[in-house]
């Protein structure tokens, strides 16, 4: 779960991955510069934090800190994020752009910001509908794994949404 400003601003996010075997919290300070981790691995608890640059984003605020910079960005900025990653008390730069806008749809790519995560992790991409301005598409990885010869990996998928309210929170 996530908590966040109006303008979606991540304020703390809290998980639990049985999946993983882990549960924990990011705590991230009034003015958006700091956070604070804690993480229980396993049974193993530890702390970190880390100094911060640019907004935290997460799963579950993904979606309205792009509404929330939707001029900006189909005007052509480029808006740095950090993805925070709970398992590893970390988050890594991503830059949020518009990708293109077609058939009533607005897609966006989130794409590392290092060479180096580039080649680990293929850009995210979120597509809403124009008009109602609400999410019918995720493309990238996601928090639950894939067996594969009896070990977890990393998955990479699509999830397609429906929307039932008017609009986005």
């Amino acid at each position: 779960s996530a908590e966040y400003s109006p303008s979606y601003e991540l304020q703390r996010f809290d998980a639990v991955n049985a999946q993983r075997g882990y549960s924990g919290s990011a705590v991230v300070s009034n003015e958006g510069r700091h956070v604070e981790y804690r993480l229980n691995d396993n049974g193993k608890v530890s702390t970190a934090s880390d100094d911060l640059t640019d907004p935290i984003v997460t799963g579950p605020s993904m979606f309205g800190f792009i509404l929330s910079r939707w001029e900006a960005l189909v005007a052509g900025k480029i808006v740095p994020v950090r993805m925070l990653v709970l398992k590893e008390k970390t988050t890594y730069g991503f830059d949020v752009r518009l990708e293109k806008q077609a058939q009533g749809q607005t897609a966006f790519s989130i794409t590392p910001s290092s060479f180096i995560i580039r080649m680990a992790i293929a850009p995210l991409r979120v597509t809403f509908d124009t008009a109602r301005k609400t999410a019918v598409r995720y493309e990238g990885r996601v928090p639950p794994m894939e067996l594969v010869d009896g070990k977890a990996k990393d998955l990479d998928a699509r999830v397609e949404y429906f929307s039932i309210a008017p609009r986005y929170r």
